[in-house]
């Protein structure tokens, strides 16, 4: 996934009518976050807690100023950052039925319980 440049003319909404999505809606969202490697530093050391990303929809789907809003630790801020810039393209959001730029807030919570369990089924 690659991140497009921000043009200073062209707002970016914090609020619009149609949130930006991934093909097939939150439930393709929920299995993209779920599908998580986790850190090996976070592993080794029991890292867990609340990453929450903020970034920009751009009107082709593309993300934009994607950040790091809170995290527990640099490790897992890391550790999603990357794996956020393997993220499909997404559906943007629409304001007064035009397709606009907009703001959109991820929270990823990091579990290892969760993820040890997940790697047993798969």
């Amino acid at each position: 996934m690659l991140y497009t440049e921000r043009d200073s003319m062209d707002p970016a909404y914090s609020w619009v009518e149609e949130m930006p999505h991934l093909e097939g809606g939150n439930d393709a969202l929920r299995t993209y976050i779920h599908q998580y490697p986790y850190p090996e530093c976070g592993l080794k050391t029991n890292l867990e807690g609340l990453v929450v990303l903020q970034f920009i929809v751009e009107k082709d789907g593309t993300t934009s100023n994607v950040k790091v809003v809170r995290s527990p630790d640099q490790c897992l801020s890391e550790a999603m950052l990357l794996y956020f810039n393997e993220i499909p393209t997404w559906k943007p959001g629409k304001y007064n039925g035009k397709i606009v730029a907009c703001y959109f807030t991820l929270p990823i919570t990091y579990n290892i319980n969760e993820y040890k369990s997940r790697m047993k089924k798969e």
